[in-house]
């Protein structure tokens, strides 16, 4: 092998076996170190090494011998993980919102992948100012026209790929939109939950910079648990759902007069769960 070549290992260069592992995991959730080892025909060390380097980039975590893409109660997925699920719901649930959304006003957006889907479509409701903290928004953005796009800023951090802190939060405080759109981690006796404190903070800057606050969430999300209090849901004024809450969650939300939108999926089509 000549001086600067990539090393191939198991019939694969080591960047596309990161790229083939982040994919396993990403498709099947969690998968057995050792599977892996026997999958791309490598030794133990460099199945670790490789695992490590993407547990570095923040699209995985390792423990106990495997491998898992999973959101937990005290860990987020990784954006690229997180979009590659619900992708049906997401596109039905982001068509709902964009309903919501008018010609000539602003608009914030969180880090929800469920927004993604919107993309140029967002150019139909030109002009159009979007505020958001989420770096795959603003790329997803930028070429729409009639759409300014502004960047919150703040301290990156890699594993949503989203600015949170301070400084995002002093931006956030400094605008009045009309809109906010967000999603959730995971709701719990009718109160969203999140997994980072940081997360919640930068959400709460979100609602009260917003005239109209629209929490939009596949069902899913009922059966979730995660670590921080974000709000009840009757703090919001519009919640869009893929299928109707339980019947004491629908009348808490009617009686304290937030607005319940149901955007049923064709579940034929909603791609992988």
């Amino acid at each position: 092998m000549s001086d600067g070549a990539v090393p191939v290992v198991g019939g694969l260069r080591r960047g596309d076996r990161l790229d083939a592992i982040a994919d396993v995991v990403m498709t099947e959730g969690t998968v057995r170190i050792d599977d892996l080892v026997d999958r791309f025909a490598v030794s133990m060390m460099t199945i670790h090494r490789d695992v490590d380097a993407l547990v570095g980039r923040g699209l995985v975590r390792k423990s106990r011998g495997s491998v898992t893409a999973t959101a937990t109660s005290l860990f987020e997925a990784s954006t690229a993980y997180r979009a590659r699920q619900q992708t049906g719901a997401k596109a039905t649930l982001a068509r709902a919102a964009l309903a919501r959304i008018e010609p000539g006003t602003s608009v914030i957006l969180d880090d929800s992948t469920t927004f993604l889907s919107l993309g140029e479509q967002l150019a139909d409701k030109a002009p159009l100012i979007v505020i958001t903290n989420f770096i795959p928004m603003v790329t997803a953005l930028a070429g729409a026209q009639g759409v300014e796009v502004v960047c919150t800023g703040g301290t990156l951090h890699p594993w949503c790929e989203a600015f949170m802190g301070d400084m995002a939060v002093r931006s956030l405080r400094g605008v009045r939109a009309d809109v906010a759109l967000m999603s959730t981690s995971a709701i719990t006796d009718g109160v969203c939950y999140h997994q980072r404190q940081e997360t919640v903070t930068v959400k709460r800057a979100m609602m009260e910079s917003a005239s109209t606050t629209i929490l939009v969430v596949d069902h899913g999300k009922l059966s979730r648990r995660a670590l921080w209090a974000l709000c009840p849901l009757t703090d919001f004024d519009v919640v869009i759902i893929d299928e109707p809450p339980p019947p004491e969650l629908c009348d808490a939300l009617a009686a304290a007069g937030t607005e319940l939108v149901i955007a049923p999926v064709d579940r034929g089509c909603a791609g992988p769960a």
